[in-house]
């Protein structure tokens, strides 16, 4: 339930920042050609993007990063300036449990194909793995920018989930450690002679 809030809650974020179709395109936009008047909008969409404590990034529709907040840099061990205008598949290191992901089967991939919001939760078992070699969970969201009917590009915020897979985690083996007590316990029971476990109560246990 954790992980399903925190999946809604990137989804929501990306309504929620005030990325206008208009102000985000504008980021794709060469500086030269925007107004002063869509300069400012835009400015002020890169103020809200880099309060973000989440990671957050923005691809063309030919998977060039043109945004990358400090956040996600930070999560991706890399620099702001040294990754713009890269190659987001060069950059990012995505796998499926132990498995390197397709690059055509990404949730961005699958977002510039389709022009549809893919979103990705704990249950997905995702992971982003970074230049030090540290492996991280993570949920994240890929959201479509239109222009026209057209996808331009894909708008991604992602989080890194550590704690709660551990959380998780815990729960499963708490779990399965009870359930293998219960097994434990109902044998020995069966097995056990006691004159307190009558014939009625055994032909329900063997049951």
């Amino acid at each position: 339930a954790m992980t399903e809030e925190k999946t809604l809650e990137l989804e929501e974020k990306i309504k929620n920042l005030n990325m206008t179709e208009i102000a985000m395109l504008n980021i794709l936009e060469d500086e030269r050609e925007l107004e002063i008047g869509l300069k400012n909008e835009r400015d002020k969409t890169m103020t809200i993007v880099s309060s973000i404590g989440d990671g957050l990034l923005v691809v063309d529709n030919d998977y060039k990063i043109v945004l990358i907040n400090e956040a996600a840099a930070r999560f991706l061990e890399v620099s702001v300036a040294g990754v713009i205008g890269n190659n987001a598949k060069e950059v990012i290191n995505m796998h499926k449990g132990n498995e390197k992901f397709l690059d055509e089967k990404t949730p961005v991939a699958e977002t510039l194909k389709t022009g549809k919001t893919i979103s990705v939760g704990l249950n997905d078992d995702i992971y982003y793995i970074v230049p030090s070699g540290r492996r991280f969970p993570i949920t994240l969201v890929s959201s479509p920018l239109m222009n026209d009917g057209n996808v331009m590009g894909a708008v991604v915020i992602f989080s890194d989930i550590t704690e709660e897979k551990k959380l998780d985690e815990a729960k499963k083996r708490n779990f399965e450690e009870r359930i293998k007590f219960i097994d434990q316990y109902a044998e020995w029971v069966k097995k056990t002679p006691n004159k307190v476990w009558s014939k009625q109560q055994k032909s329900i246990i063997d049951k």
